[in-house]
Formats: structure tokens, sequence, C-alpha cells
């Protein structure tokens, strides 16, 4: 499964694609965390899409999309320090109140990925995950959030 987005210049909104896997109470846990924190977003229309592998759609747990949905959502509104996302991977969920859970990556899916995209990297709060790839620290992109924790 894929996750890209893109913003415009347009009627400043969020609007998220994900195949009807309760996209509407995604984009509403996304609103409500970024009001939640008190950012200011610049005033774009903002879409996330999820492209399903469709062997793969019926199996899957949409709370596993929350967190990579999140980080999409603020490197596209230029609030965490990181801007390309093309050539990294992770996994988990989302609170309302304010707690980010990574979810452990399969070894196996990771060795798959690897074959198919040049300088993976794994965004994960753990240095050592088991992985001999590079790590971007959850907890330093979003160091300068308020009201945001992170648990493995």
């Amino acid at each position: 499964m894929d996750l890209f987005g893109y913003y415009t210049k347009g009627m400043p909104s969020l609007e998220v694609y994900s195949h009807g896997l309760k996209s509407k109470i995604l984009k509403e846990k996304l609103l409500f965390l970024t009001k939640s924190t008190k950012m200011k977003l610049p005033p774009r229309r903002y879409v996330l899409c999820m492209d399903i592998d469709k062997r793969h759609g019926s199996q899957m747990d949409v709370g596993d999309f929350e967190l990579p949905f999140l980080i999409l959502f603020w490197s596209l509104a230029e609030v965490i320090p990181i801007r390309r996302l093309d050539d990294c991977v992770c996994s988990g969920s989302i609170s309302v109140s304010g707690l980010l859970c990574t979810k452990k990556l399969d070894s196996e899916y990771i060795r798959c990925l690897s074959h198919h995209q040049e300088n993976l990297k794994i965004i994960d709060i753990e240095a050592n995950n088991g992985h001999s790839f590079p790590i971007i620290s959850l907890n330093s992109l979003i160091k300068n959030i308020s009201n945001i924790r992170v648990q493995s």
C-alpha cells in the first residue's frame, strides 16, 4: 500500500481517500489532533490518498495507517521537519488524546520493500528495531509539537 498526497491553493480543507476504510473518521481524527496542538497550518486544500494493492486490501487494518497519514499531512503542511517521504515506511495508530503508537514492521515486508526501493528508511521511535535500515526518529519529527506523546 502506498500513501501519497498533495496540496493546492484551493479552498482550505482536508480530503482523505482510502477506499472506504473509515476515511471520514480518519479525516476527523487528523483535524482534531492537529487543532488540539494549536498548530497554525497554511490555508491550503490538502488531499491524502491510499493506493491499495487489491490482493491485500481486505486484510488491512486501517489503524496501522493512521500514523503514516498524520505524518504525510503534517509534512505537507510543513509543521514537521521532513519533506521527502517516498523512501520512508512506518506503521501505527493515533489517538485523539495525542498518543502516537508505532507498530513494529514485519521483517519480511521490509525486505520485500527494500528490493523495490533504494535507500529505504523506517520512521520509528526505537533506534534498534531489529532492522538494518536507517531510522528516522519519530520523536525528533514531533519534538516541537505540544500535547503529543509517542509509544511503541
